[in-house]
């Protein structure tokens, strides 16, 4: 009777034991979904984001290269008008040669400012996808984590269920 009675007790413990380390399991396991989870919606909005990104750095590239077409036009339009105002007007060759020299300076900077918006903007758009890889590095290896002690959790209760 005493044996039976300790066998009872060691088996109640035993289903006890069984039971919370059951219940840690389905903790391990929403704990797991609800990362995979959140993963997926982090993907997703990075996803969203670089496709976005993508879209105002093709636009901020056509709007550069529109201002530079639009400068160079500018500039064809100021030459031909002083060429116009050169035949019109007798000037010195020295001050038409200063006129065509400030008008290329200003195109210079010009085009050098319109060139720095664009190489501004690429370096930004690096930087985000820079920033995203990093973030998206640090979810996996919290994936890897979280997949390891569920793992160990279901070793746990084979070795228990198994003794």
């Amino acid at each position: 009777r005493k044996k039976q009675s300790s066998l009872s007790d060691q088996l109640v413990l035993e289903s006890n034991n069984l039971s919370d380390l059951q219940n840690k399991l389905s903790a391990l396991q929403e704990t797991y979904q609800q990362k995979k989870d959140k993963l997926s919606r982090e993907q997703h909005l990075l996803t969203l984001l670089s496709d976005e990104n993508e879209q105002r750095l093709s636009h901020m590239q056509q709007d550069g290269e529109r201002q530079i077409s639009k400068s160079k036009n500018d500039l064809h339009y100021l030459e031909k008008k002083l060429d116009d105002l050169i035949a019109g007007h007798s000037k010195t060759l020295e001050e038409r040669s200063s006129q065509v020299k400030d008008l290329k300076q200003k195109f210079v900077r010009e085009m050098e400012m319109a060139r720095s918006k664009v190489d501004a903007m690429l370096e930004k758009k690096q930087q985000m996808v820079e920033e995203a890889s990093v973030r998206l590095l640090e979810l996996n290896k919290e994936v890897t984590r979280v997949q390891k002690e569920l793992d160990d959790a279901r070793k746990k209760k084979l070795l228990h269920m198994s003794s």
